[in-house]
């Protein structure tokens, strides 16, 4: 067999990077952001897209950094996806850009940011020895996360705009709640295992693998066509529209036990199609 090209290896590396340092999920948040601030009148200044990035960078990251630790604790042989020192400085270079564009924000991106930066910090931490955490609450792990991201997203550049609340920004926000809960109830299929030995009940370990997969497609399917009836309606942009049925139709190939690199890529690359789709019809209209 020949040996792999080296620069494969090289973008195979560094994709498991951009992955398991929470890169990508970062970029894709702010994209969220950005479609926002497109679509619904919102506010796309660079402080606002870049708090919603580092904020993302610096809560997922402390998050895997407690989650490894605990690991650890069961098992002295685990190894983190990332090396502790690796973690530590994009958690020190996250908190660096978070206060940065906090500053230059100003008090309305501040405020927007805070209900969701607390729960972040708040999500994985232990109150006491031997407590439970507030993820291992039954069936508030991916919700928790969805509400949070969903918040800042649609607040963080309406709120920096002061645009006032508009019908449509509720269609936008259903879409965004949606979508983030998919998201985030994919990786508890990813993570069923570990949340399994670990003790948190998520709906995955409480219904099984199988019958979680299946209820989550049919779940898919429906917000998918509901929201092609508020696309026709004018209540929500085709491209959220197209977005669930992309999602949908690729929730058929992320399935529990596919490789982690799958869910990423897939699951978190949902979070760039609202906005690339924006793009590419700009592009289209302007021709």
């Amino acid at each position: 067999m020949a040996p792999p090209h080296p620069h494969s290896s090289r973008l195979a590396r560094g994709l498991r990077l951009a992955l398991h340092s929470n890169l990508f999920v970062a970029v894709g948040v702010a994209s969220l952001g950005w479609w926002v601030a497109t679509t619904q009148g919102g506010s796309a200044k660079p402080s606002v897209l870049t708090t919603l990035f580092f904020g993302t960078l610096l809560i997922y990251n402390l998050d895997h950094l407690r989650d490894d630790r605990q690991r650890a604790a069961m098992d002295p042989h685990a190894r983190p996806r990332l090396a502790g020192g690796r973690r530590l400085g994009i958690l020190g270079i996250a908190t660096v850009g978070l206060t940065v564009s906090l500053v230059y924000g100003g008090t309305s991106v501040l405020l927007m940011s805070l209900p969701a930066g607390l729960v972040g910090l708040f999500y994985g931490a232990r109150f006491h020895s031997g407590g439970r955490r507030v993820k291992d609450l039954p069936g508030a792990k991916a919700w928790i996360v969805a509400l949070a991201v969903s918040e800042a997203v649609l607040t963080l550049p309406l709120y920096a705009a002061e645009v006032p609340p508009k019908p449509h920004h509720v269609g936008a926000g259903v879409f965004l709640l949606t979508l983030t809960a998919i998201n985030a109830h994919c990786f508890d299929l990813r993570d069923l295992a570990v949340d399994a030995r670990s003790g948190a009940a998520t709906w995955a370990t409480r219904l099984g693998g199988g019958r979680a997969h299946s209820r989550l497609r049919l779940f898919t399917g429906c917000a998918a066509v509901g929201s092609v009836g508020l696309a026709m309606t004018g209540w929500l942009e085709w491209s959220a529209a197209a977005t669930l049925l992309v999602a949908w139709t690729t929730l058929w190939w992320i399935r529990p036990g596919a490789p982690r690199e799958r869910f990423g890529v897939v699951v978190d690359g949902w979070l760039l199609l609202p906005a690339g789709m924006t793009v590419i019809a700009d592009a289209i209209r302007a021709i």
